[in-house]
């Protein structure tokens, strides 16, 4: 019990994150079809979160361990209640990806400092143990968020699913005060790293806006070429310039340790997977099987429950075998999973959905917390902040560069193969109608309403043409995912014998 209460306060905060994202990836269709947002909008409402926690997640993990773990946590919670009210009453899409960018900036202080709390409630010996119940109730989160989301937008509307954390806010904030004790690094160095940061902003930030922006505006176009060249050289320059100071935004000193570098690839390859899945599927879902959020909610549960299981039950197994085969063995099953999704179609078997769900889960839920073990496991307990920092933004740029990645395949072939079968059928929309029907296919009869002026097979031939170019997107999608899953499995295969291979030597 003298870790129970402790544990439980910094877990629900983390629940709350977990949660919301989960709840906001299955309600994307109802943003979409209420605030007639487009698919680069939807992108921008789960990146501009990603973005937030990846740019701030080292400084905020710094400032922690310098001026107390937990008093950033609280200033977390706070923020996050904040902005979540603030996106339940979003009237546009563009006030609700500023809220989530609000979001995204609490979740990274909640997120570093919950990692670190967490590892000092227990025991040495036991942070794998700590990091599988952290994991566990990430899955928790994840697993519960689709399908409260779907009830919630059954009752009421997608805004609710943002008031829905206060309450779990509050207690978390309560069990924290009272039950965890402050912690914190004198040694550590508070200098912020102000020119790091901006560098970091700029690359990520620029690199993302230009892969979303790319369908839209065109990838020839010469502001689309002019943000990937911001973008290399803010990149090049943060590299250059945090050799070179005292107090670096990211301590690469740590990535010379292969198992800290085999964890961050495997931590950027999981996040990378799971946003780009969580995107996809809840949209196949209900635009193309026309599943209700409730139904499509309860179809994600096939990846999240198998992920909290597995993550509950690899935190104690990583403390006690190769964590960098389990992390592989992970990405195997996830690649089974995905090679499965890609061959799904317009009339997809139930069962067929479930089984390649399940495996995705087992993969995922058994690389991160492994990955993450791995990773905090080669550093010394006084740095545990920066370094859970350091992985905690590697595994968001994963997940931000990876959904910007999954979005703009589908949308670039969609795209293309929507004009192509409309014009086969002499069928010409606008733009603004083209954008309408789309934010409409999750509702078959508001699109009927919509398109009642035409004829019965008009509607078909249009229905058909946006769900059929939708797939083709989609498969797309499935298939760059499987090639980040094969890289996954042979990078960290290539370091775990690196890694042997320099032990052997320095035994000699």
């Amino acid at each position: 019990m003298k870790t129970f209460w402790p544990s439980l306060g910094i877990c629900l905060g983390i629940f709350v994150v977990a949660m919301d994202w989960s709840i906001v990836n299955n309600a994307l269709p109802s943003i979409q079809r209420d605030l007639g947002a487009t698919l680069g909008e939807l992108q921008w409402i789960i990146n501009a979160f990603g973005l937030g926690m990846a740019a701030t997640m080292v400084t905020f993990g710094r400032f922690a361990d310098a001026y107390g773990r937990r008093r950033f946590f609280f200033i977390g919670l706070v923020i996050c209640a904040l902005s979540s009210i603030g996106a339940a009453l979003s009237p546009s899409a563009a006030w609700l990806i500023t809220f989530r960018t609000f979001q995204g900036l609490s979740n990274a202080m909640v997120i570093t400092t919950s990692q670190s709390l967490i590892t000092h409630v227990f025991p040495e010996e036991q942070h794998g143990k700590a990091l599988g119940i952290w994991s566990a109730i990430v899955g928790v989160g994840l697993a519960l968020g689709p399908v409260l989301g779907g009830i919630i937008i059954a009752m009421a509307s997608w805004h609710w699913i943002f008031y829905f954390n206060l309450p779990f806010l509050l207690i978390s904030w309560i069990l924290v005060k009272g039950f965890v004790q402050e912690s914190k690094n004198e040694e550590q160095d508070t200098k912020i790293d102000i020119p790091g940061l901006l560098l970091l902003v700029g690359g990520i930030g620029g690199f993302v806006m230009g892969v979303i922006q790319g369908p839209d505006w065109g990838w020839k176009s010469p502001l689309i070429v002019g943000l990937f060249v911001f973008a290399a050289i803010c990149l090049v320059l943060f590299y250059y310039i945090e050799h070179r100071i005292s107090s670096p935004l990211i301590q690469f000193k740590f990535f010379k340790k292969k198992n800290f570098a085999a964890a961050c690839i495997g931590n950027f390859c999981v996040i990378f997977l799971f946003w780009g899945i969580f995107f996809s599927i809840p949209l196949y879902l209900q635009t193309v099987l026309s599943y209700t959020p409730f139904v499509s909610g309860m179809f994600i549960l096939a990846i999240s429950l198998p992920f909290t299981v597995a993550s509950h039950f690899v935190g104690p197994i990583a403390d006690k075998l190769n964590k960098k085969y389990i992390v592989m063995f992970g990405f195997f099953l996830a690649l089974i999973g995905l090679v499965i999704m890609s061959t799904f179609t317009d009339t997809q078997n139930s069962l067929m959905v479930l089984l390649a769900l399940v495996f995705f889960g087992l993969g995922t839920g058994s690389s991160f917390p492994a990955s993450a073990s791995l990773g905090v496991s080669t550093i010394p307990r006084n740095f545990v902040g920066v370094a859970t920092g350091v992985l905690a933004t590697v595994q968001e740029i994963g997940g931000t560069v990876g959904l910007s990645f999954v979005g703009a395949v589908i949308r670039t072939i969609e795209k293309s193969k929507l004009h192509d079968t409309l014009n086969r059928h002499g069928i010409v929309l606008s733009t603004a109608m083209e954008k309408k029907v789309r934010s409409l296919l999750s509702s078959y009869q508001e699109l009927q309403n919509y398109l009642s002026h035409m004829s019965t097979q008009v509607h078909e031939q249009i229905l058909g043409a946006f769900r059929d170019s939708f797939m083709v997107g989609y498969r797309g999608a499935m298939w760059l995912l499987i090639a980040i899953s094969v890289f996954a499995i042979l990078s960290i295969f290539i370091i775990a014998k690196r890694a042997k291979n320099d032990s052997n030597s320095e035994a000699e």
